[in-house]
């Protein structure tokens, strides 16, 4: 059934018109021809168009859900507290080990988000437009990736580690509310994925401490950011619309009108390591839903998919990767006047999207998901890749509850990991404890081989 739970909370404070929001305001006989030209009549609420599933259906599907999500929710809890907590004195001692380390242990986890949502729920994750480039096949030098993703619902970046090889590898920039879960919090905080506090006053050095990091240690960085800032709904359209009104743009339906500050900031950070952005749009043909409860509840969508173009960078401001990024306001007018124009044109590509019937929806020229370890349609047979993903995630969880059900030093552990994560989330945050430590051994490395210099001299 199409999005049936999220019709029913957001009618009361706007209209669902096959695929896009119309608040009140524009849901006017004459705000409609002025904002939204083109758009044929349509029914209100779209009509039914997938099988009705039976009771037994939908309890089997949600039982599905509810076991998935609770091998998630304990793997990314145990793995934060016994894994992420045993590689801690890393983080003084050998900084690049602790990042390769904990970042493998995640890169496993959202292996285990690809069986689960690709294998288990089964939704099928397509891929249209352009292939991501592997991470690592270029120079040290160059390689490194931006990606904007148009945010429809809470959930998007969730489906898009099913995309194959590349996501696995992202650094996924989050509220930072979402940074202080149990769990999946610490753990994503440990691997340096990216929580702002959505002030560029109080992010702007986070955000260029973390790409520091990353490139210093790895030589590439690759970052997935959503330029909208938050997901779909009545009440940042209405948002969006005062923005737009103010800046006299227009008004948008199936997006939100991009921030551009963060995606500048960014592209300053990595400097000539960039060689590719890729623009993103996602888009759900079937069922929809909104939020963490309505997935849990059993309403996976059937499919997602994502239809991707790379950009390299040389065609957004004039250099190739490799040389020098031009640090002025000329360079940052370029790229918000670029972001703005890739949303318009998302826009339209959505509305287009979205006035087709349902069955009919998709995107030009589909590609393989390089590296993905369950192959579309997801009713195939699993491959070895994914039968040893999940054995290894459900014996770990057992292993850990078996521990702490017969250990006490493994309580007392599991204790005093939970404690150091409270704490140093409360006094400065998990990412920035890391990077902090990580500075303090390069400097020590620096104040040493200067010693040594010295001595040399001597």
């Amino acid at each position: 059934p199409f999005n049936g739970p999220y019709l029913t909370r957001c009618m009361a404070s706007s209209e669902l018109n096959n695929g896009h929001l119309l608040t009140p305001e524009a849901d006017s006989a004459d705000a409609i021809p002025q904002q939204m030209a083109g758009l044929e009549p349509v029914q209100r609420v779209p009509a039914k168009v997938n099988p009705v599933a039976t009771a037994r259906s939908k309890k089997s599907q949600c039982a599905r859900t509810m076991l998935s999500a609770c091998l998630l929710v304990s793997s990314a809890y145990f793995g934060a507290v016994f894994f992420h907590g045993a590689c801690i004195p890393l983080a003084f001692l050998a900084p690049p080990v602790f990042s390769f380390l904990v970042s493998s242990f995640v890169h496993l986890w959202t292996k285990l988000v690809e069986v689960i949502f690709s294998g288990i729920l089964r939704v099928q994750v397509r891929q249209f437009g352009d292939a991501f480039v592997e991470p690592f096949s270029e120079p040290r030098t160059a390689g490194s990736s931006i990606t904007l993703l148009n945010h429809r619902t809470r959930l998007d970046w969730i489906y898009i580690w099913c995309l194959g090889t590349f996501p696995h590898y992202v650094k996924i920039v989050l509220k930072a509310e979402l940074g202080r879960l149990p769990g999946v919090g610490w753990a994503m905080q440990m691997a340096n994925f990216i929580f702002l506090k959505r002030k560029i006053a109080n992010d702007e050095k986070h955000m260029k401490d973390v790409v520091d990091y990353l490139l210093r240690l790895d030589g590439q960085v690759h970052v997935l950011m959503f330029p909208e800032g938050t997901n779909l709904c009545p009440e940042s359209i209405a948002s969006s619309d005062s923005y737009a009104r103010k800046m006299g743009r227009p008004l948008l339906r199936y997006t939100l009108h991009p921030r551009v500050t963060g995606f500048q900031h960014f592209v300053k950070n990595i400097g000539s390591r960039l060689s590719y952005v890729y623009d993103v749009t996602v888009a759900y043909p079937f069922a929809m839903p909104e939020n963490e409860l309505s997935l849990f509840l059993g309403n996976a969508p059937q499919e997602v998919h994502y239809y991707v173009r790379r950009w390299p960078i040389s065609s957004i401001i004039g250099r190739s990767a490799g040389d020098s990024c031009p640090n002025d306001e000329s360079t940052a007018t370029a790229l918000g006047a670029w972001l703005n124009e890739r949303w318009l044109e998302k826009e339209q590509l959505l509305k287009e999207y979205y006035l087709k019937p349902p069955a009919e929806r998709q995107f030009p020229d589909e590609v393989v998901r390089e590296g993905a370890l369950i192959d579309a349609p997801s009713h195939q047979p699993w491959g070895p890749g994914a039968v040893l993903v999940l054995l290894f995630w459900i014996l770990f969880s057992l292993f850990c509850i078996t521990l702490l059900c017969v250990s006490w030093p493994a309580r007392l552990f599991a204790l005093a990991v939970n404690i150091f994560y409270i704490v140093v989330n409360v006094q400065t945050g998990i990412s920035e404890w890391v990077l902090q430590k990580a500075n303090e051994v390069e400097k020590r490395k620096q104040l040493a081989t200067a010693t040594a210099a010295v001595k040399k001299d001597d």
